[in-house]
């Protein structure tokens, strides 16, 4: 068995999956190899603001189905700390001599990691919460399924009857979704799922509403803060392609295309993920994520990435975009959403 503590004094930008950055202090790092399973835990520390963020964007996984009991109150004026573990497939093999290697821009990317818990030191009590990731003990589990069914359903019961309680959250199939995904994270080889079987999983998971309106296309609705449209989800299976598409309710009138396309190509420049499209021949406006996953598989994470930015980015720009059509400048369009 290897273990590595390392403490760290180092500000870390992880790229967050609404396309703003996550700025943390790094406190600490520890690495834990022992029987072929091997172990990255990072601590680290978060001004209110952007525990806001990582709540509302649930980042790090931390969905409130997740979560445990609240033990006393945060205050608002002290930082919080987040116990965060890699996901296990995402671990490098070989570990590299420096266990800084580990901190790449590959690796700092919230949804590749597990928040374990959240916690406040105050006069030498932790005031917070844990997690099902942090209770549910994902090494343990790991090595039951490398040892066989046998132990694993011996382990998982035990692990799920003690969870049942504590998680009351966790919506009826959570268990075996957590299955699901230790399989993903622990089996070599895997059977290659169909990009819209992952698609409908996770539509089905965050309880969005769609219909199917032929093959391979999805139509759903959004409501945000500054407007409602529809949405649509294209798959290409073959080509191995997922494309997401927020509409912008009306067509933007022909008198007007010309300037909304400036306003457009202003919008997209310096966007990371996604961009603005404007059918100059009927006035359809949208805005485009997407991804190719040829050679790789497509999973729940980069679908919610993909949605969620997507529908943050329409959310932002809306008012923006209206603007335009009303009549104002586009620097002040711009600058009101910017």
């Amino acid at each position: 068995m290897t273990h590595q503590d390392l403490e760290l004094t180092q500000e870390m930008v992880f790229d967050a999956e609404n396309e703003t950055l996550l700025r943390v202090q790094g406190v600490g790092i520890q690495v834990r190899s022992e029987d072929g399973l091997r172990e990255v835990r990072l601590r680290v520390e978060v001004d209110w603001p952007s525990y806001a963020q990582i709540e509302a964007n649930h980042q790090f996984n931390l969905e409130k189905r997740w979560r445990g009991e609240m033990r006393g109150e945060f205050l608002g004026d002290r930082p919080l700390y987040l116990d965060l573990m890699l996901q296990p497939d995402r671990v490098p093999d070989p570990m590299p001599d420096d266990i800084t290697e580990l901190l790449t821009p590959e690796l700092l990317q919230s949804e590749l990691w597990l928040a374990l818990s959240v916690y406040q030191e105050l006069e030498g009590e932790r005031v917070g919460y844990d997690t099902f990731w942090q209770r549910a003990n994902l090494t343990e589990l790991m090595q039951a399924v490398q040892m066989g069914a046998q132990a694993l359903e011996t382990l998982f019961n035990t692990v799920q009857e003690s969870l049942e309680t504590e998680f009351s959250q966790v919506e009826e199939g959570g268990f075996a979704r957590l299955m699901r995904q230790l399989e993903e994270w622990t089996e070599e080889e895997e059977e290659e799922r169909s990009l819209e079987s992952v698609v409908r999983e996770f539509f089905a998971e965050d309880d969005w509403e769609f219909i199917q309106v032929k093959l391979g296309v999805f139509q759903l609705a959004f409501q945000g803060e500054n407007g409602r449209w529809n949405c649509y989800a294209r798959i290409y299976e073959a080509e191995k392609q997922f494309i997401f598409y927020s509409i912008f309710p009306v067509a933007v009138p022909e008198g007007d295309r010309g300037l909304m396309a400036q306003f457009l190509t202003k919008a997209n420049y310096g966007m990371i993920l996604g961009n603005f499209e404007l059918d100059l021949t009927d006035g359809e406006l949208r805005y485009k994520t997407s991804i190719d996953v040829e050679g790789d598989r497509l999973s729940l994470a980069l679908v919610r990435s993909l949605v969620y930015a997507n529908v943050t980015i329409m959310n932002r720009y809306l008012p923006g975009i209206v603007a335009v059509l009303e009549g104002s400048p586009i620097s002040d369009a711009i600058q009101r959403v910017e």
